[in-house]
């Protein structure tokens, strides 16, 4: 069925900020930054204040907090 509008763009995939942002718990967070770097996460913002700003692989943050 055509509306007579053309389809709407994608969003580039950097554009807009993630509206999702888990925390990964862990007793030694120091331990599990280094684990999940092994897996390919990326450190975004030193372990401050309790946690660690980290992203995956494909640019989603999430915290570490211990």
């Amino acid at each position: 069925m055509r509306t007579g509008q053309p389809a709407p763009r994608p969003t580039p995939p950097d554009s807009t900020k993630n509206r999702v942002d888990p925390d990964v718990r862990s007793p030694v967070r120091r331990r599990e930054v280094e684990r999940l770097r092994a897996l390919g996460a990326t450190v975004l913002d030193g372990q401050v204040d309790g946690f660690a700003v980290m992203c995956d692989p494909e640019a989603n943050e999430f915290c570490v907090v211990g």
